[in-house]
């Protein structure tokens, strides 16, 4: 049949075929606006809501407060009805540059370095939508993690669990963000 070498390659790229095949099937479900999908009481879907960030700076600023707290911070907003107001959630939530709690607060640095982001979000170019109907934002797995994806033995994708906090994202971000296993090999900063 083969050596195991050979096997293990061609199920590592059936399951990545496979899984690239879901993402795009998730391009077909859009919305008017971005955020998390709320459900009702029997699961099914009735409109999007705000969604959840990460909230790094506010993270950052506990590190150098030395608080001993290691929670995930998280920024709720939205739902958006502009894809710029999804990219540029996190950096509005900074009252313009300043952490909350810093003394430095607002160094023309600081200032600079978020007037550059902004620009740099205002060139993000939407990508032309795949059909007539297509909207702003698409369908989007919250949690791309190998763990997520269950694989036969020939590596065929057989589901994808942990849809907690699915929701739309800006078509040019959604399901366009590669699964982080794929840089275990090559990256020593993932393990």
């Amino acid at each position: 049949k083969g050596s195991p070498t050979e096997i293990v390659r061609s199920r590592r790229i059936r399951t990545l075929k496979d899984i690239a095949a879901a993402m795009v099937q998730l391009d077909k479900f859009s919305s008017d606006q971005g955020g998390s999908m709320i459900f009702d009481d029997q699961n099914s879907p009735i409109g999007v809501g705000p969604a959840l960030f990460l909230n790094s700076p506010a993270m950052l600023n506990r590190l150098r407060n030395d608080d001993p707290d290691e929670l995930a911070i998280y920024l709720e907003a939205g739902p958006f009805e502009d894809p710029t107001e999804y990219y540029t959630v996190i950096l509005d939530s900074r009252k313009d540059g300043q952490e909350y709690g810093r003394e430095d607060a607002g160094t023309s640095f600081e200032r600079g370095l978020l007037s550059l982001l902004r620009l740099l979000i205002a060139w993000i170019r939407e990508p032309a939508p795949t059909n007539g109907n297509q909207k702003p934002f698409v369908l989007e797995h919250p949690d791309m993690d190998i763990q997520n994806f269950l694989v036969d033995e020939d590596g065929a994708l057989q589901a994808i669990i942990d849809w907690d906090g699915v929701g739309y994202a800006p078509r040019s971000l959604g399901n366009r963000r590669y699964p982080s296993f794929l840089t275990r090999d090559w990256d020593p900063a993932m393990y």
